[in-house]
């Protein structure tokens, strides 16, 4: 047998009726629609491996992971390269 809500029938009896409050879905975490999760961008590329040898050598002497020793050096050669004024200004890509 199913469970009957005795409130609500008291409720209805006496001729109360107690609409719900409207959920605020900022204090309502079940509710509140998720935010979208910005995600950095994926890249899969191929090295010679001797090239990887290299990265994974430097990535344990510095005690660093594999993808933070490419984000190092990548971003040493960036700089390298912005620094330069003989190089072209890198071009913006079409997002």
């Amino acid at each position: 047998m199913a469970k009957k809500n005795f409130n609500d029938t008291f409720n209805r009896v006496i001729g109360r009726s107690e609409e719900p409050a409207a959920a605020d879905p900022v204090a309502d975490p079940v509710k509140a629609e998720p935010k979208a999760a910005v995600k950095p961008p994926v890249f899969s590329f191929r090295i010679k491996p001797e090239t990887a040898d290299k990265i994974k050598d430097y990535a344990y002497t510095k005690r660093i992971s594999i993808k933070e020793a490419v984000e190092t050096m990548v971003d040493a050669f960036i700089y390298d390269y912005e620094s330069d004024p003989d190089n072209e200004p890198l071009l913006s890509h079409k997002k």
